[in-house]
């Protein structure tokens, strides 16, 4: 019908809260799957006098249709976004419709917006279900009275009888609370944009028209959880259907506006701190009518392509603004035209919106003393968790490679220096990136969940420590033994007790300094007693270790191999002088005297012969009477 049609590449829609009210453990793989946040280069979609653009700083915009059952939600999400959404059309006879909730994204046109289709806000389980749970309900109202009974026959105060079955009578209330109302609650939780169906037949009928409850609903939860201190606005779009018969939307909107007026002064319990509050205060609220889909199918096409637009551009018509009221319909019509402006954000980021679903709707199904928290809490626990898990991912990785050098026998070098910056940076990130949660309950959060984080690593820091500090006895053991061995063989097994004790202060200085290095300065850590009983283990075996057969045995073994090695071949290059001397007095060689010393390399040669006549008559010409000749020779063994 609609332009958008039902795409068939669309997303399958996951059935996000089942039909027993649980929520799909799947939704957080879905959302990882399907929906891409906004980022830089989509929020650029820039419209004319906005240069923020749009959609703003959010990474996620999350629209839900609700209404009575039958008014047409999933229709209408499937003509705007072309989902797959189910629609009456298309269920088997006698079924009732949407069961609890499902949820699609907007295509490809606009991946970051989420869609929630909602059960109808009369409608009801399978008379079966009902019946069991009416019975449940029914139990435990009467185990709550017999408790309140027995506590007041006991002589108990009247408080504590009160108190009694207290739990018990929460537990049966919540019961009684239909499944699709839960839903609503949860949307007004998690919904920029709240669409709300109604026919134009139960226009004036409040019982009929079923947006009466709806909005009771919507009204009270947003007041218990957007407090003033953590404040938020949310839009209302009233869809009215088959809109037909000429009649003014201001009409319909006077209306509905009544109705809204008396909910809000009549049905709403309001917090002391918004005891004068008006619904201006807290809701965009609006009303839009649309033409029969069927018979005017034209003009009904016409009128999703301008809503549509107001969704994806910021741009389109508006309809009657109720609130907040406008002293000037063109200026109303210029700021609440767009349907995703940044103030309806309630600022989820997209990867831990399955966390954070969970943690609202277990406290809805199950509630807890003190009911709901406020919004501020509740995204506190969701961003502060989101940012624990993803810094403790990222430092285990790194303690996990501590870990696997000590299990091989090593100890980490610098550990405490370390294990100190790794706790440093990681609680400097943590602080930055929840900075932004600055309320009282968001503090408490915020801390708790920092403590957690840094407590965490603590223990595995402790844990690798006090690994390293055994490792390290057990080193300086080894180290002793190799020493006192070396020690029995060099004294040929005779050591004295002042030797001992000398060898005894050297491993505790070793092992006192390799421990103050594990030291983290910002833990209580304390190696103390580990070196005590270092001590007294190294003094025990001091005094038996020279002394025992074993360490005799050893000291003999060395000593015999030493012994029986061969000496070491000595490798290099010697250098020699030598100096060399002749006195040659005249004569006929009748006397001769020749004389040499070495040491080491060097050596002197002299020598005396009375031959000088005689060789000068052989014709050697005149000899000199004294002559010296110095040498120099190179040894080299390679």
């Amino acid at each position: 019908m609609a332009s958008a049609g039902v795409a068939s590449g669309a997303t399958a829609p996951l059935h996000m809260i089942s039909t027993q009210g649980e929520l799909n453990p799947a939704l957080g793989d879905w959302i990882s799957l399907n929906v891409r946040p906004l980022d830089a280069e989509l929020t650029a979609n820039n419209v004319a006098g906005n240069e923020a653009g749009f959609l703003g700083q959010r990474e996620l915009a999350v629209v839900t249709s609700l209404g009575p059952r039958g008014s047409g939600k999933s229709a209408l999400l499937n003509d705007l976004f072309g989902t797959r959404f189910a629609t009456g059309r298309t269920f088997a006879r006698h079924a009732r419709g949407t069961r609890g909730c499902f949820c699609s994204v907007a295509g490809p046109q606009a991946p970051w917006l989420l869609l929630l289709d909602s059960e109808g806000i009369d409608g009801r389980e399978t008379e079966e279900t009902a019946e069991l749970e009416d019975a449940e309900a029914e139990a435990l109202l009467v185990e709550a009275e017999s408790r309140a009974r027995l506590t007041g026959r006991r002589g108990d105060s009247a408080n504590a009888a009160d108190h009694a079955g207290a739990g018990a009578r929460e537990r049966a209330l919540q019961l009684t609370v239909p499944r699709a109302i839960r839903v609503a609650m949860l949307a007004t939780t998690i919904s920029d944009v709240m669409l709300v169906n109604v026919w134009y037949a139960d226009i004036g009928r409040a019982e009929a028209s079923g947006y009466v409850p709806l909005i009771r609903t919507i009204f009270s939860e947003h007041l218990k959880l957007f407090t003033k201190e953590s404040p938020a606005r949310s839009k209302i779009l009233f869809i009215v259907h088959d809109h037909d018969d000429g009649s003014p939307l201001e009409a319909i909107a006077a209306i509905i506006e009544r109705d809204l007026e008396a909910v809000w002064a009549t049905q709403v319990e309001k917090p002391v701190e918004y005891r004068d509050a008006r619904i201006g205060d807290h809701f965009d609220i609006e009303v839009i009518s649309l033409p029969h889909r069927r018979y005017r199918a034209e003009a009904y096409n016409k009128a999703i392509d301008a809503l549509r637009s107001r969704f994806l551009t910021g741009r389109g018509a508006t309809g009657a603004v109720l609130w907040p009221q406008s002293s000037s319909s063109a200026d109303a019509a210029e700021i609440y035209q767009n349907l995703l402006a940044p103030r309806y954000s309630k600022e989820l980021p997209v990867e831990g919106f399955a966390t954070y679903v969970d943690m609202v709707w277990r406290e809805l199904i199950e509630p807890k003393e003190g009911g709901l928290p406020d919004y501020a809490e509740l995204v506190a626990a969701h961003r502060c968790g989101v940012v624990y898990d993803r810094l403790l991912r990222s430092a285990l990785e790194q303690i996990s490679k501590w870990y696997n050098q000590v299990d091989s026998g090593k100890l980490v070098d610098g550990f405490g220096s370390k294990a100190q910056e790794l706790l440093t940076t990681t609680g400097e990130k943590y602080d930055s990136e929840t900075s932004a949660l600055t309320s009282s309950s968001a503090s408490l959060v915020r801390n708790r969940k920092r403590h957690e984080l840094v407590s965490t690593l603590q223990n595995h820091i402790r844990a690798l420590f006090n690994r390293q500090i055994q490792l390290l006895q057990n080193q300086t053991m080894t180290r002793f033994r190799d020493q006192m061995l070396a020690l029995i063989a060099d004294r040929s097994g005779m050591v004295s007790e002042f030797e001992c004790q000398f060898l005894v202060r050297r491993m505790d200085e070793f092992f006192n300094r390799k421990a103050e290095e594990l030291l983290v300065p910002s833990m209580r850590l304390s190696y103390r007693s580990s070196r005590t009983d270092l001590q007294n283990t190294l003094l025990e075996a001091a005094n038996k270790y020279r002394d025992s057969p074993t360490a005799q045995l050893q000291a003999m073994t060395r000593m015999e191999k030493r012994a029986m090695a061969p000496p070491s071949k000595q490798r290099g290059v010697v250098i020699g002088f030598g100096l060399n001397t002749a006195l040659r007095p005249r004569g006929y060689g009748n006397f001769q005297l020749i004389a040499s010393t070495s040491r080491g390399p060097h050596t002197f040669n002299a020598s005396i012969c009375n031959d000088a006549d005689l060789a000068e008559q052989e014709g050697h010409g005149k000899v000199p009477l004294f002559r010296w000749q110095p040498t120099v020779h190179f040894d080299i063994d390679l």
